[in-house]
């Protein structure tokens, strides 16, 4: 599944005129990319959740058999976010299933991935990368009382970073709400829930292009 509804406001000027999923990169969409990826590992059956100029998308990839591949488009003619995308692919779905977003170019093992889930048996299964950063200004600790314990110097600090790539199981559906809301609200049902949602690390390079600067970057970088 493909969450591919996006308004892309972030990334105006340039989603004024095309989808965020089909702004070129090496002159192909963003979602043709990510379908070849898919299609490297195995994945021929997508569900395209569609919204925002959705008839630009279907007239690029059709069924899909251009590209090797059988498309199925879920419409929505609402904003839904990311999690209300994925209730409306509830009746099409009878098994596990990855879900992506449609601005992220990926280029690591997704077998790997899929083999953990299985052999963890997880409930959800999180894409995650170990993203460092300086941070601009001098720490400072504190106690209770105020009291200067350390000072750090623009550390660097690593966090992991969701990079919107997951596995569900079918189930996942019971644990979204009805209201429109993002993921995040969905992964903190299921360990409100006590279900087992498991990490895989990504050490590969991905590209967001999360908004217009990005997109501008990483098209020269595929120039």
């Amino acid at each position: 599944m493909i969450l591919a509804g996006g308004v892309g406001k972030r990334l105006q000027p340039y989603t004024s005129l095309l989808p965020k999923p089909m702004l070129p990169i090496r002159n192909k969409p963003i979602l043709e990319h990510l379908i070849s990826w898919l299609k490297k590992y195995g994945i021929h059956s997508i569900l395209l959740c569609v919204s925002y100029m959705h008839e630009t998308i279907k007239k690029y990839f059709g069924n899909g058999n251009r590209f090797g591949v059988h498309i199925k488009y879920i419409t929505s003619h609402k904003p839904l976010l990311t999690a209300g995308q994925l209730s409306t692919a509830r009746k099409f779905i009878d098994n596990k299933f990855l879900c992506i977003y449609s601005d992220v170019i990926y280029n690591f093992n997704l077998q790997n991935m899929i083999l953990q889930h299985d052999k963890k048996n997880s409930f959800t299964t999180i894409a995650i990368h170990k993203y460092k950063f300086n941070f601009d200004y001098g720490i400072i600790n504190t106690n209770k009382m105020g009291q200067v314990i350390s000072w750090i110097e623009k550390p660097i600090i690593t966090k992991n970073i969701h990079i919107g790539c997951m596995i569900f199981e079918k189930n996942i559906f019971n644990f979204i709400p009805d209201e429109p809301c993002e993921i995040n609200t969905v992964i903190t049902n299921l360990l409100n829930n006590n279900k087992q949602v498991d990490s895989f690390v990504v050490r590969n390079k991905f590209y967001d292009i999360g908004n217009a600067k990005q997109y501008e970057y990483i098209s020269k970088i595929f120039t």
